[in-house]
């Protein structure tokens, strides 16, 4: 049972965002038993295969600063096993948070869900929609992906738009990383 949703609603610079996969909640309840690592090392759930690695300050609590690429945010909320919400920091224009979170879904199965509320000024009124919205996109995609490889599952990679792999290619010189399907066991690489 693995389903992938997502949404969009951008006017005057308000945006409001949601992504996620469904699982079987003993599958979930599998993947967070070795506690919320998926945050804490970043080596469970983050594709950290093919995108920058996500790094903080110190270990994952409330008011604990970090991000990855150009993007920064710290703990705002933390519920182990439930609830992680980051409030943005950078890049500039970028006013709101992201989360993401554990919600009951249809006929038993647990949602793993992604959210993204914030509001847009300067820059990012034009950032967000042509960079950074499609790579993020991409990230959770893979994240998903890894999630589902981690779980045992056959992963579900929706392969990388050529406006992601563009993108891509010019942040990094032309050095940017092909999207590699995680592999089973994924762990913490």
């Amino acid at each position: 049972m693995n389903t992938l949703h997502s949404g969009n609603n951008l006017k005057s610079g308000k945006l409001s965002s949601g992504m996620g996969g469904r699982f079987h909640p003993e599958s979930v309840a599998a993947l967070f038993r070795n506690g919320w690592q998926v945050w804490a090392g970043i080596c469970i759930l983050w594709p950290n295969h093919c995108w920058p690695r996500m790094k903080f300050d110190r270990p994952l609590c409330i008011g604990a600063k970090g991000g990855h690429g150009p993007i920064g945010y710290f703990v705002e909320e933390y519920n182990p096993g439930q609830l992680i919400k980051f409030r943005f920091t950078k890049p500039k224009g970028f006013n709101g948070f992201h989360k993401f979170d554990v919600v009951k879904g249809l006929q038993g199965a647990v949602l793993l869900r992604h959210t993204i509320e914030m509001n847009l000024h300067g820059p990012a009124l034009l950032t967000w929609p042509l960079i950074i919205r499609p790579l993020h996109d991409a990230l959770l995609e893979d994240a998903l992906a890894k999630a589902q490889s981690t779980l045992g599952m056959v992963p579900q990679m929706t392969a990388w738009s050529p406006w992601v792999k563009l993108i891509r290619w010019m942040m990094s010189g032309g050095k940017a990383q092909s999207q590699i399907m995680p592999s089973q066991p994924v762990g913490g690489q």
